[in-house]
């Protein structure tokens, strides 16, 4: 919305399809109040919870498939081993070489990334990435097996763990606390905000390199800057600001106004550097 909204001329196309041939004055406020209701939280979906639960049975059969056609490991574990917990998540995901810096969680987030879901206290199935073979293989878990994918889960917990005894969970616990570097955390999903690069302006090159990110990509063609767009940044003001920054290099390379938005959200899995 922010991007759609950033672009007078884009806002009244939109406004006057769907409300009427306004003046652009009046057109113009309404954009500014959305925009201000977009920074200040009072545009937002009326109930997030119903949304996701909306989205999360639209993209099931989609995501069924994909499980489906991924390579699968049963581990199962015997006394030695020791035991599988669980959480009120239900599963794990990790990917120690993502793609990029940034790179969120997610099934394939790279040929590297594994999803766990303990099924029993002896049972835990490990969906690998990589190229969809359907291959479906058993082997015994080892105790460090065991015990890296009890830190996911427990890593992966939003308030509670579970197990088939006491000792289980306690022990899981008590491994965490001693050694944390061995816990992985959720990475939050980012969108990546691409837009036309302009020769001579190197200053989101270098700061990308700084720190040690790819400098730019090419979509379509067309070499492109980015801004990864976080919730702690408040991507309403970057959506803002990258458009006033890419109106400014339209007008001087092409030394006109009248352009189209030139902004295109993607998603980072899409991207090549």
């Amino acid at each position: 919305m922010s991007n759609e909204f950033a672009d007078e001329r884009q806002f009244a196309k939109t406004y006057r399809n769907a409300i009427g041939d306004d003046e652009p004055q009046q057109i113009e406020a309404m954009r500014q109040r959305m925009l201000a209701g977009l920074k200040n939280g009072s545009i937002a979906f009326p109930d997030e919870r119903q949304l996701g639960l909306h989205y999360g049975f639209h993209g099931a059969g989609d995501t069924a498939q994909t499980i489906f056609q991924m390579p699968w490991v049963l581990l199962r574990a015997d006394e030695l081993a020791g035991e599988f917990i669980t959480s009120d998540t239900g599963l794990a995901m990790v990917d120690p070489h993502p793609r990029y810096p940034w790179t969120g969680n997610s099934l394939m987030s790279s040929s590297h990334a594994q999803t766990t879901i303990p099924l029993t206290a002896t049972d835990c199935l490990v969906l690998l990435a990589g190229e969809p073979s359907g291959a479906r293989t058993v082997r015994a878990a080892t105790r460090r097996d065991v015990e890296e994918i009890n830190l996911r889960t427990y890593g992966w917990a939003h308030r509670h763990i579970f197990g088939r005894t006491q000792d289980a969970v306690t022990s899981v616990r008590m491994l965490a606390r001693r050694d944390r570097s061995r816990v992985p955390a959720p990475k939050p999903y980012r969108q990546v905000l691409l837009f036309e690069a302009e020769l001579g302006d190197d200053r989101l090159v270098n700061e990308h390199a700084a720190r040690g990110w790819p400098t730019q990509f090419m979509d379509g063609g067309r070499r492109c800057d980015y801004v990864v767009l976080d919730a702690d940044s408040n991507p309403v003001e970057h959506t803002i600001k990258i458009h006033e920054l890419t109106k400014r290099r339209a007008i001087k390379r092409r030394g006109t106004n009248d352009l189209e938005p030139s902004l295109v959200l993607r998603d980072p899995d899409d991207l090549r550097a």
